[in-house]
């Protein structure tokens, strides 16, 4: 794994050379993880030009794709694939949305929403399309070089490159710390925009504490999404091959060495 040196890009990496349980890797220069390709700068548009990629899949909600739309590199396809339409108010500031934020308090807090989110994040047709969408695209061309992303790229990006990996034959504990690893990004996030958070809601600390706990990733989140495909759909092995209908021969022959 190798993160990309973005300046305004959040949560930029290779995930190769990530080791499979069998002992090979995954290729290096294939598959890229992000947050959203907007804003960038120069020095961004130079990385991005840099991995020659195919395909950029973008997780967010449609009117997040449309309002805040990613860099378009030239020759590269967009596919835009949400899980779900979630449908906020745009933010006065950067991570500020006050409406958002009492729909947070309103369920217990940002701990609670999150887990929330990740639990049924599986549980309607429309994220299983766009779960199945991602893997169709890696598979379309052997010659693919994809980055993957939602708006920081650790909740519905970071399932994806979770369930990636996993299909790969990354070990479960790996893929765990690839997830994990976003917490590093998210921190950098935060305290680009806490004093901002800090100074709207001033003495309100639940609501300083629901954005700090909503913009991080931890392992009790990804618990939630596991225990859910474990229980409905019997395993992660049954869920990638009758439910995403993932070509797992295929997959690795492109992606591993």
């Amino acid at each position: 794994m190798k993160n990309l040196d973005f300046e305004l890009i959040y949560n930029g990496r290779d995930i190769g050379q990530l080791k499979t349980k069998d002992g090979r890797n995954i290729k290096k220069g294939k598959l890229f993880r992000s947050g959203c390709l907007s804003p960038v700068s120069e020095k961004d548009i130079q990385i991005l030009n840099s991995l020659h990629l195919t395909d950029v899949i973008d997780f967010r909600e449609s009117n997040a794709f449309i309002d805040k739309p990613d860099y378009r590199l030239d020759g590269v396809n967009y596919h835009n694939f949400p899980p779900f339409e979630f449908v906020a108010a745009k933010p006065k500031k950067e991570g500020i949305d006050d409406d958002l934020m009492n729909k947070v308090k309103a369920v217990g807090g940002g701990f609670v929403f999150m887990k929330n989110l990740y639990k049924n994040i599986f549980n309607s047709e429309m994220a299983l399309t766009s779960y199945t969408n991602f893997f169709k695209t890696l598979t379309q061309k052997e010659d693919s070089v994809i980055l993957w992303h939602c708006a920081q790229g650790k909740d519905r990006a970071g399932l994806a490159a979770f369930l990636l990996e996993y299909a790969l034959g990354v070990s479960y504990d790996d893929c765990v710390k690839d997830y994990l690893y976003s917490v590093v990004e998210m921190d950098r996030y935060q305290q680009s925009v806490l004093p901002l958070i800090k100074a709207h809601y001033k003495d309100d600390n639940e609501a300083i504490q629901s954005f700090i706990d909503a913009y991080t990733v931890k392992i009790e989140y990804l618990e939630e999404a596991i225990k859910f495909i474990n229980e409905k759909y019997d395993s992660i092995d049954n869920f990638l091959v009758n439910v995403l209908k993932v070509d797992i021969d295929k997959l690795r022959k492109i992606y591993l060495e």
